[in-house]
């Protein structure tokens, strides 16, 4: 699965100051995979855009808000308990 990212890490490793996502459902599945991708980002002062949210994320806050779109979709679509949620979030922390 790591495979399917490569061109998402290359843009992240290549000092792009903006990467721009047709949809937060472009992210990485995995919340630990996620969570790399939004350090990385952070750390090297990169604005994630999603252009069907219309949204930007280049700060914690709005990659916390970001996540919880991610987790609040899982949960629809898996019919899940609110726990993934405050699961996800708190990983953040």
């Amino acid at each position: 699965m790591e495979s399917c990212f490569c061109q998402l890490w290359a843009a992240l490793s290549d000092d792009y100051p903006h990467i721009v996502f047709y949809s937060i459902w472009q992210l990485p599945t995995e919340a630990l995979v996620r969570k790399k991708v939004y350090l990385d980002a952070l750390e090297r002062g990169v604005t994630l855009h999603f252009a069907c949210e219309d949204l930007k994320a280049s700060s914690i806050d709005e990659l916390e808000d970001i996540e919880l779109l991610v987790c609040i979709g899982i949960i629809a679509y898996k019919e899940q308990d609110i726990s993934l949620i405050r699961q996800s979030i708190n990983m953040l922390a």
